[in-house]
């Protein structure tokens, strides 16, 4: 009986200690990216994300549906995949961005909130990669 609290409580000090350290190791990561200034492009696709999950990038898929400036007839998108296109492109400012492709669906109301119909589309988002601020680049919508 004495036996098995002692290997208990060794097992439950071992756990501990190898808790401690992923927690630790975590932390240190995170200073790194966090110190040099700099982000990855998997930190480009969550920024991505949300910006078409948020309703900015919402609001250029409604406008390009309806062709006017209205944010009541379509539902939050819903994204479907969003990946770093392996590209970033130079403006004429020199200024750099990540190219996100997002993919997903969202849908169409009428002005009376009835569903009309059922969307697909591809924003191309450019990510800054000096102050992360996303833009909406190309855009192409279908009916699904």
């Amino acid at each position: 009986m004495k036996l098995k609290r002692i290997v208990a409580a060794v097992l439950a000090i071992i756990m501990l200690l190898a808790l401690a350290a992923c927690g630790e190791e975590k932390e240190e990561e995170q200073d790194e990216s966090s110190s040099n200034g700099e982000f990855t492009s998997s930190e480009a696709v969550q920024i991505a994300k949300e910006y078409i999950a948020d309703g900015l990038g919402g609001y250029d898929l409604l406008n390009r549906v309806t062709g006017r400036n209205d944010t009541a007839n379509i539902s939050v998108p819903n994204i479907g995949s969003a990946s770093y296109t392996g590209n970033y492109v130079n403006d004429f400012n020199d200024r750099e961005y990540y190219i996100v492709e997002v993919k997903g669906t969202f849908n169409g109301y009428d002005d009376y909130g009835q569903f009309t119909e059922r969307y697909k589309f591809t924003i191309n988002v450019k990510v800054d990669r000096n102050d992360r601020s996303p833009s909406s680049g190309d855009i192409i919508i279908e009916r699904a």
